[in-house]
């Protein structure tokens, strides 16, 4: 949408990076990837071991990381500004479509 709309929201996919910042964090990683196998997205996140997280990002503490490899990240800012004319014709929708 944002694409075609001429939206600059920044979009990026880069996945999104959860850090176990000390050994007392692993067992909420492995409990959140195990909940993602049994919804059937496995394959969508990784465990990572301390070394792999580090290559990533320069943080101290790292234990390990769960990695969601289909996240993405946006940046919206301030609507009005950036979004421009694409902005006015979603609000403009939302607002004719709305139930008075």
């Amino acid at each position: 949408m944002c694409e075609e709309e001429g939206i600059d929201a920044q979009f990026h996919k880069g996945g999104i990076l959860t850090l176990a910042r000390g050994e007392h964090r692993l067992p909420v990683l492995r409990s959140a990837f195990d909940a993602y196998a049994r919804l059937g997205s496995a394959q969508q996140y990784r465990l990572c071991s301390a070394g792999e997280a580090q290559e990533r990002v320069h943080v101290t503490k790292i234990s390990g990381a769960l990695y969601a490899s289909e996240n993405a990240s946006v940046q919206l800012g301030t609507p009005r500004l950036r979004f421009g004319a694409g902005f006015r014709r979603s609000e403009a929708a939302w607002y004719t479509s709305a139930p008075r």
